[in-house]
């Protein structure tokens, strides 16, 4: 997947030599995720102006050719900008005319797209002397049912305030599954638990921006959402949850939390549907199986960490036997893989095979690139058996499915 960024904001420049007219201008580029590459293809890109209240304004095409680094936006106005205006800067490959309030899940993902990630800045407003906009971009991702999600992050080098790709890739997987009710999976299971049911508790380690875990509210009812990370997240996330809008009863709020506690004293009971979502100091310290669902995305990408992350989702089954654990992580460097040795020595077991794999749009730069979602089970799970006998059962018929395909190759 490829994002927008701005590298200088979105600017009010007044002309020099007509006081009536601006420009508004920005410098962008077009990165993967970690910003270590670039968009490889070429690319019409839109830029477009909207006012507050969603009226449209002015809207100017652009070209990325192969081999750019950086793109330089400017939209020449013929009057100047009063009140709140907003700069859009992304592809229309599947709209025409201009004017997307989003990026929709269907057509990012589809395998025509570029699989480009729209930028929004934050408001401009020369009347009040913001003529620079703030260093923030917002996502807006479009769910099934036209239900919107929007995700800030800061443009700074802070890898806990961006958006990564297993992020996106699992807030739509999630999109899929509950919108399609004949869907099966460990994760449809865990997600969809049945009904006379009480609402979900979830619980999200290394939230970053918290796009996995607003996903989860927006979409899931009568839930109690926690979302955590360390204490340098807390602003972003702050402002990303008091523009998200759960679901009927679900709750949603954010809590520090460091991995490398011996306690988890820092969490506290997830409030029950029917309770005020009060600050988390008046809540009682966290006891007893609490949590129904545990969601990681992007946190297996430092080995280092991975010790730390493992002993705190431990702790967590342990008070919690029954928690599904949804583990979505976009492989980079083989060290990566300690992890997996480090959940089965800790009693963790793959509830299904191999997990899914979401295949990411993308161009000739960034080829072939997947995000692999897992469902884990503790031992302590007291369907573990089971699940371990459908795990190897699972991976058995694969071996013998690929035998077979195989032995026709060589027969035909």
């Amino acid at each position: 997947m490829r994002y927008i960024r701005f590298l200088k904001p979105p600017r009010i420049i007044q002309d020099d030599q007509s006081p009536t007219k601006c420009s508004l201008t920005c410098l962008i580029t077009i990165t993967s995720d970690l910003g270590d590459s670039f968009l490889t293809e070429d690319a019409s890109i839109d830029a477009e102006t909207q006012y507050e209240g969603g009226n449209w304004s002015n809207f100017k095409r652009f070209n990325w050719t192969n081999g750019m680094r950086t793109l330089p936006i400017k939209l020449p106005q013929t009057y100047l900008y009063t009140g709140n205006v907003t700069l859009r800067v992304g592809l229309n490959e599947f709209h025409s005319p201009a004017k997307c309030e989003t990026d929709k899940f269907e057509i990012l993902f589809d395998k025509k797209s570029h699989g480009i990630v729209s930028a929004y800045s934050a408001p401009l407003d020369p009347d009040r002397e913001r003529k620079e906009a703030e260093r923030l971009i917002e996502r807006r991702f479009e769910l099934s049912g036209q239900r919107v999600i929007s995700v800030w992050e800061e443009t700074g080098e802070s890898i806990a305030r961006h958006v990564w790709d297993a992020g996106v890739a699992l807030s739509y997987h999630i999109d899929q599954v509950l919108a399609n009710p004949e869907y099966e999976s460990p994760i449809a299971n865990a997600l969809n638990p049945g009904p006379g049911t009480e609402g979900l508790r979830i619980l999200e380690l290394g939230t970053g921006c918290g796009i996995v875990g607003i996903t989860l509210a927006t979409l899931l009812p009568h839930a109690s959402v926690i979302l955590t990370d360390l204490p340098e997240a807390s602003d972003i996330v702050t402002r990303n949850l008091s523009q998200a809008q759960p679901a009927k009863s679900t709750t949603l709020r954010f809590q520090t939390l460091d991995w490398d506690d011996e306690e988890l004293s820092a969490l506290t009971d997830p409030i029950k549907p029917s309770e005020p979502a009060g600050p988390s100091e008046h809540s009682t310290p966290i006891k007893g199986p609490t949590f129904d669902v545990l969601v990681v995305a992007d946190c297996t990408y430092n080995p280092d960490s991975s010790p730390a992350l493992v002993r705190t989702m431990q702790r967590i089954a342990k008070i919690s036997p029954e928690v599904t654990i949804i583990v979505a992580m976009k492989k980079r460097h083989p060290s990566e893989d300690v992890f997996f040795d480090l959940m089965a020595e800790s009693g963790f077991r793959l509830a299904e095979g191999d997990g899914v794999q979401i295949e990411l749009p993308c161009d000739e730069g960034c080829a072939n690139e997947v995000v692999h979602v897992y469902v884990y089970r503790h031992r302590s799970y007291k369907g573990y058996a089971v699940a371990a006998a459908t795990a190897k059962q699972g991976a058995r018929m694969r071996d013998e499915g690929g035998a077979q395909r195989k032995k026709k190759r060589r027969i035909g």
